[in-house]
Formats: C-alpha cells, structure tokens, sequence
C-alpha cells in the first residue's frame, strides 16, 4: 500500500517535504482522491496547499492546515482555497 510506505517515510525522517501533484494535471475528475488526507492525517502533518495561478503567474502558498478528522469537510476547505485561480489547462481542472 503506497499510503503506508509513504507514511512509513515520513515517521522515519526528521524532516521531510513531499510533495504531490494536484488533480486534473492529466485530465478532468470529478472527485478528488484521497491518498494526499490519509498520509497526513496517518503522518500527523499539515498540508500546505500550494496553487500555480498562470493567469497570475504566480505560486501561492497558503498557510498549513491541520485536519480535523473530518474528510469532506476539510477537502471542502481545501478545495475553497484555489477558487479564483486559473490553471494551466483549465478545460482539465
């Protein structure tokens, strides 16, 4: 199971940054996967949410966000944080 190597790492390491590529970089989705949650929250880590804004050109990093426990809720969240920036691809964002 990747999401328990990938914890496995992190527990391991004094320090670490991974970093994960977001959805729709190959095509359109519907739902978000949820890898990215599980290894923070199995990790017990924040997530730093990171956008690429073309239209801007700039890289946004937004501040590190604790889960709560709850999934929908917080993927709610995080999906809140990059409306209003423009992908490179929008057809497939």
């Amino acid at each position: 199971n990747v999401v328990d190597q990938v914890i496995s790492r992190i527990k391991d390491e004094e320090r670490i940054v991974l970093g994960m590529s977001p959805e729709g970089t190959r095509k359109k989705v519907e739902h978000w996967k949820t890898g990215f949650y599980r290894i923070a929250e199995g990790a017990g880590i924040p997530i730093v949410p990171t956008a690429l804004d073309y239209s801007k050109k700039t890289i946004e990093f937004f501040s590190p966000f604790l889960l709560t426990g709850d999934q929908e809720s917080d993927i709610l969240h995080l999906k809140q944080l990059f409306q209003g920036v423009t992908p490179r691809y929008p057809a497939k964002y």
